[in-house]
């Protein structure tokens, strides 16, 4: 009976510390999720302006319309004079400056000959210095100080030849056209700080390995709070893509909702090929648990207009190259040249046949009889004779 006594008071014990705990996480969920949609609805005035830039009105109150020119015209005109596209007339008028912090010279290479060339300007930053790329050569570290180090050397070397900074590593293949598209309409004087949000207990960011978009403002905001290279040590310890974050925070500088009009996101984590198979990205991942705004597995993954992918191999640069910029589909077109889509039509099924089985008819086939060297049948023997007698003769 005792002993009865005692398992019941144990169990009761145990069960009491198992509601305190499961209460306790309940409401840690709770919080971060009531902190999460705070967070959402306060920067929410931001998101209609990211989410639609409003391109086109933009490219309007420049004097500007946006028109098709017919690949024919590009391809077999003999009009020698240059075409002004929207990527020529975007170069001059947004420029990029690309910062790239780089750990291997193969990848720094593949970066440089592939989607670096489209920026207005390139610095590589990093451990190690080679003749073949210029590198602001830095201590190895993955915190803030190398990376304030860098942006201070780009102010004082290239102040006024930039708007925006895309800061990356030479994992990341970035679509500067797009950065282009996307920023166009934005007043780089505002501090935007753009890239795929995320949380880090009580501090919101933007992922390092989806790039960082900074405009002209926010890197004055970071040039008052740093003005030399010795105060970059100053900074708070940790990953530089988390501290940047916490710094711009306290500056009231905060991370947006960068998603494109139907939520696909436009800076990604992963390589397109994750993203797209579903399932290629573990649950366990801290991907699902830090980003602030998700976009689905699958073919709803990514905008049309995406501007990074991160977890690109050197081969792989070279590959994205060609088929961004040099692979060129011919389309159909108004005069009728170009690669045609297959007729649309529905192919009727023949009523006395199974569509895909051959129309053969099946005829029964008697058995034969054998032969064992007896004479042949005089009727079939002669009517053989007379059937080529009068094959031969006929006229």
């Amino acid at each position: 009976m005792e002993c009865c006594k005692k398992w019941l008071s144990t169990s009761r014990l145990f069960l009491f510390i198992c509601a305190c705990l499961s209460g306790m996480l309940f409401a840690f969920v709770w919080r971060k999720y009531e902190q999460m949609v705070q967070y959402s609805e306060a920067y929410s005035h931001y998101t209609p302006a990211l989410r639609n830039t409003r391109y086109n009105t933009w490219l309007y109150a420049q004097g500007l319309i946006s028109d098709l020119i017919p690949e024919e015209n590009t391809s077999f005109s003999l009009n020698s004079q240059k075409i002004t596209t929207e990527a020529d007339f975007l170069f001059q008028k947004v420029s990029v400056f690309c910062l790239v912090r780089t750990s291997n010279i193969k990848r720094a290479k593949a970066v440089k000959e592939t989607w670096a060339k489209h920026c207005n300007s390139v610095k590589f930053f990093g451990s190690f210095t080679t003749d073949k790329i210029p590198v602001f050569k830095i201590p190895s570290s993955s915190s803030f100080s190398p990376l304030c180090q860098a942006l201070i050397h780009v102010w004082k070397k290239h102040d006024g030849e930039f708007k925006w900074i895309l800061i990356t590593d030479d994992e990341t293949f970035a679509i500067i056209e797009n950065v282009r598209y996307y920023v166009a309409s934005l007043n780089a004087s505002h501090p935007y700080y753009l890239g795929h949000s995320a949380k880090n207990y009580f501090d919101y960011f933007n992922m390092a390995d989806s790039g960082i978009l900074l405009s002209v403002g926010a890197i004055k905001t970071l040039q008052s709070l740093f003005p030399n290279g010795k105060t970059c040590s100053q900074a708070p310890f940790g990953h530089f893509g988390i501290t940047i974050g916490k710094i711009l925070q306290k500056a009231e500088i905060m991370p947006m909702d960068t998603r494109d009009q139907s939520g696909k996101s436009r800076f990604n984590a992963f390589s397109a090929e994750k993203l797209i198979i579903p399932g290629s990205i573990s649950i366990f991942s801290s991907y699902w648990r830090q980003s602030v705004f998700l976009s689905p597995e699958g073919g709803d993954c990514c905008s049309d207009h995406a501007v990074t992918f991160h977890g690109i191999s050197p081969s792989q640069m070279y590959i994205m190259e060609y088929c961004l910029y040099h692979l060129t589909p011919f389309r159909f077109s108004k005069l009728g040249l170009g690669n045609k889509p297959p007729p649309s039509f529905t192919a009727k099924s023949p009523t006395d046949q199974e569509l895909g089985k051959p129309e053969v008819t099946l005829i029964q086939k008697e058995k034969p009889i054998k032969n064992k060297g007896k004479k042949l049948n005089g009727t079939v023997h002669d009517n053989g004779w007379k059937n080529f007698w009068n094959n031969f003769f006929s006229p």
